[in-house]
């Protein structure tokens, strides 16, 4: 049987050694790397740009695949509503500490995905 999972490391040290693996938890694992990217999150990106926007306008040391507004649960309409934070996908092992978008250096914090239900 065949499984494929995600695996998320640190830093390029850890993911150069993930892809030097052949066991894990004393099974075989096969470690591709076709596919290896990283998810940051820049903050105070005015509200008006759009994905398409922020992708031609950010300059970052490796390539940006993707680019995603983060939203907010408004508890007072109960709607889900654009934030100032967008979620960068980078074509690389590493996460970037900075890149320059909207006019400006912003700091590349890592991208943790939570699990919250929204009552």
């Amino acid at each position: 049987m065949r499984e494929k999972g995600t695996i998320y490391v640190a830093n390029e040290e850890s993911a150069s050694k993930l892809l030097k693996t052949t066991k894990i938890a004393n099974t075989d694992v096969k470690i591709c790397r076709k596919a290896i990217t990283v998810r940051g999150i820049i903050k105070g990106i005015p509200k008006e740009y759009s994905s398409e926007d922020l992708i031609a306008m950010t300059q970052a040391p490796v390539k940006i695949l993707n680019a995603e507004r983060q939203k907010w649960y408004n508890r007072d309409n109960k709607t889900l509503e654009d934030s100032y934070a967008v979620m960068l996908t980078f074509e690389s092992n590493s996460l970037p500490s900075s890149v320059w978008s909207a006019g400006r250096k912003r700091e590349v914090l890592p991208y943790v995905r939570q699990n919250t239900a929204v009552s």
